[in-house]
């Protein structure tokens, strides 16, 4: 499907207040990395590489600043955890609004990332309710498994008498709560998936409730929650070097490229959306 480069944006559904119709010429062309509505994985992360590289001091700081400033201000005497909890999410949402104003050719610097705090409690209310039913849906096979690991704790190997050791699992019986483990978690990763547009969605447009960037999330990944993932996936490959040399190469050149990669899926994710559900136009006669 053919679809715009994201220089024309749609201004009644998306309520671009920040002038981000008014760009100038990219540095270089982009192209649609969606062909037919299927993700062509070398040419998105091969124009995030260039965009990372092309701005690699603000994209960095975009990556880590989030974390250094949520981990300064944990230091703070008894309301530092707390004030951590409730700007961690918005400063990681406005990292993510900076790497977009990057993605669309607009002169974005950091301080940019403070700019989503205009709309703190719109944004922290919309991640917040989000976490929290995520929270709730890893929480829904709690109860069920609960009833299953306690008849499973049958088959434990107990000592002849009860002043023996302490009793040791079988190793069937562990494999059987890994796997009971394991299910619960498939409602709670199905719902991250379908609302994994949700902080970029917030970066874009903070006025949006909880509930609408969820419901928009959701509809934007229909059809594309593996593609996504597979996507994610592709970079094992980094995240290993990355462990090889204790996170200085994830830190420095294969996080802030992710984060570069993923705010480009979501631009053209919404462009692919928006050409979908384009009103056709009416003749007038």
């Amino acid at each position: 499907m053919d679809y715009n480069n994201g220089n024309d944006w749609n201004d009644n559904q998306w309520n671009n207040e920040n002038g981000w119709q008014q760009q100038t010429p990219p540095p270089f062309q982009r192209q649609p990395i969606f062909y037919n509505g299927f993700l062509n994985r070398t040419v998105l992360k091969s124009e995030s590489r260039i965009m990372f590289r092309q701005n690699y001091g603000t994209v960095l700081a975009a990556t880590i600043l989030p974390s250094i400033i949520a981990a300064g201000v944990v230091a703070i005497p008894l309301i530092g955890g707390i004030l951590s909890w409730l700007f961690a999410p918005i400063l990681y949402i406005g990292g993510y609004y900076v790497v977009l104003g990057i993605i669309r050719n607009h002169n974005f610097h950091i301080g940019n990332m403070f700019d989503i705090f205009d709309n703190f409690g719109n944004v922290f209310g919309a991640s917040f309710t989000t976490n929290l039913f995520l929270f709730l849906w890893s929480l829904c096979l709690t109860i069920p498994a609960g009833i299953i690991l306690g008849i499973a704790g049958f088959q434990i190997e107990w000592s002849s008498n009860y002043s023996g050791p302490l009793p040791v699992p079988t190793d069937k019986c562990m494999a059987f709560i890994l796997l009971v483990c394991l299910i619960c978690c498939i409602p709670a990763i199905y719902k991250a998936f379908c609302w994994a547009m949700v902080p970029f969605l917030l970066a874009d447009n903070p006025h949006l409730t909880g509930t609408q960037a969820r419901h928009l999330s959701a509809d934007m990944m229909n059809g594309h929650k593996w593609e996504y993932f597979v996507m994610i996936f592709s970079f094992i490959g980094w995240f290993i070097l990355s462990a090889c040399t204790l996170g200085l190469l994830g830190l420095f050149y294969v996080n802030p490229w992710v984060m570069t990669a993923t705010c480009d899926y979501y631009d053209n994710l919404r462009m692919l959306y928006e050409a979908q559900h384009q009103q056709p136009e009416t003749e007038t006669i």
